[in-house]
Order: C-alpha cells, then structure tokens, then sequence
C-alpha cells in the first residue's frame, strides 16, 4: 500500500514521471538507513547524499531549514522585496555562513520551534 501515492497527493505536477519509477525509490525508504546531518564541503552546499558503500542517505535537514527560514526571514524583513530578490539574497546570506555558523542557526531554530509546538 502506498498511500502517499495517491492520485489527490501528486496531481500538482503537469510533467510525465516513470510512475514505477518513482514508487520504487519511494519503496527504497523501508530498506536503508536514512539519517538527518549536516554535510560539510569545502565549496558546495550539499542538502543530501548516498553512501554507495552502505547504502545510508544523508538529509542535509540543518542545511535546508537554514536556507528556508534565511529566505522567508528575508520576505519578513524586507516585504517590498521581489521573490528573485529574495531568492537571491537568501542564497547569498547562506553562502556566507560558515557550517559552524550554520549549525548555530540551525539549533536556534530548533529551540524556537519547539518553543511554539
């Protein structure tokens, strides 16, 4: 049973997808390790990836919730900003945090969610 498969949950799209496809990487969750961390790298931001060795995938959550919330922050700041603004000052604010940075960030947005949950 896939019931997130179901038509009403992925009719936004308009493009043709291999649906066999799909619920086969879908289905792939029961079978690996997934953790959540973030992944350093010297010159790209990198929000996932796939250890051939052991099959684990990393989520690069911390990474994504910072870029997220430096994006949508951007928008409270500065409403009269345009989205490609936005975009692009959002990307531009993350780029220059440090990973150190990055990890702060992220543990205080943690605290604040759980603050208001």
């Amino acid at each position: 049973m896939r019931p997130f498969l179901a038509p009403d949950h992925l009719s936004r799209s308009k493009v043709a997808v291999d649906r066999e496809l799909l619920a086969e990487v879908l289905d792939t969750m029961h079978a690996v390790t997934i953790r959540e961390a973030l992944i350093p790298h010297r010159s790209k931001l990198i929000f996932g990836e796939h250890d051939r060795a052991d099959g684990t995938i990393t989520l690069g959550i911390p990474l994504a919730r910072v870029a997220t919330y430096l994006h949508e922050a951007t928008h409270h700041a500065r409403p009269e900003l345009p989205e490609a603004q936005v975009q692009a000052t959002g990307e531009a604010f993350l780029r220059a945090l440090t990973y150190r940075e990055i990890a702060l960030i992220n543990r205080r947005l943690l605290a604040k969610i759980a603050e208001t949950a």
